[in-house]
Order: C-alpha cells, then sequence, then structure tokens
C-alpha cells in the first residue's frame, strides 16, 4: 500500500468490507427469489411479512446509500482529511450497513431506522469534514 494511504488503511478495510456486505446481500436476494420460487422480471409481493421482500429491500437500500458513501469517502482520503476520524466514521457506516441489513432480515423496523440514520450521519460528518478540508486549503 502506498505510504500516504497507509493512514487510512482502516477505512479502505471498512470500505472492502461494506462492498462485500452488499454483494453478500445480492446473493441473499438473489436465492431469496428462487426459494421464492419468484420468476424473473416480476415484482416480489410488497410485504415484510415475506422474507423474499425484505431481502431485497435490505439490498436496494444498500445501492442507494453505497454511492454516495464511497464517493465521500474517497474526496475524504483524497483531500486527506484527519485519518482518524475518516478511519472511524466508515467503520461506523460498516457496521451500521451490517446492523441495518441483519435489522431488514429480522423484520426489526425501528432499529433497522436507527441503523440506517447512524449510516447516514457518518456519510454526512464525512461529506461534512471533506468540505471543511476544501476551504482549508
Amino acid at each position: 500500500m502506498p505510504a500516504h494511504l497507509e493512514v487510512y488503511a482502516t477505512a479502505l478495510y471498512a470500505l472492502s468490507a461494506t462492498v462485500a456486505l452488499f454483494l453478500v446481500q445480492f446473493a441473499v436476494a438473489d436465492v431469496a427469489r428462487i426459494r421464492g420460487k419468484i420468476v424473473p422480471g416480476t415484482q416480489v409481493p410488497q410485504t415484510h411479512r415475506r422474507f423474499v421482500f425484505r431481502a431485497e429491500r435490505a439490498h436496494a437500500n444498500s445501492v442507494e446509500n453505497l454511492g454516495a458513501f464511497t464517493l465521500v469517502a474517497i474526496l475524504a482520503i483524497l483531500v486527506r482529511a484527519e485519518p482518524s476520524y475518516v478511519n472511524g466514521l466508515t467503520v461506523v457506516f460498516a457496521a451500521a450497513r451490517a446492523a441495518h441489513m441483519l435489522c431488514y432480515y429480522l423484520d426489526l423496523r425501528l432499529p433497522r431506522s436507527a441503523a440506517f440514520s447512524v449510516g447516514l450521519v457518518a456519510t454526512a460528518s464525512l461529506l461534512a469534514m471533506v468540505f471543511a478540508q476544501l476551504a482549508s486549503g
């Protein structure tokens, strides 16, 4: 790893773990569709009572969040924002997304919303750090 990135090693591992989690969600949703005998191209019944719906929603929510978070985390590294904060916030985001996924699978709605909020705050905090670093020159 290049020397200038070593201070962000934890953030890079957390980003990698988040992408791995995303792939796991994709696989779980796909297997749930197969087990639920959902014909490809058809919509899953829109009810939280069915695991296949919850698995697809967990994955879709990750799709909605992964792009913004990944871009902001990379920007934070590129502008050399404070490494301890970047590392910490990326770990918090990864943990929040794992919790969100598990809560979705288990149909735990309030904890799921809390996990989503933690991830959103981590993303917003990183973005604020990027803007602060850019403003400071």
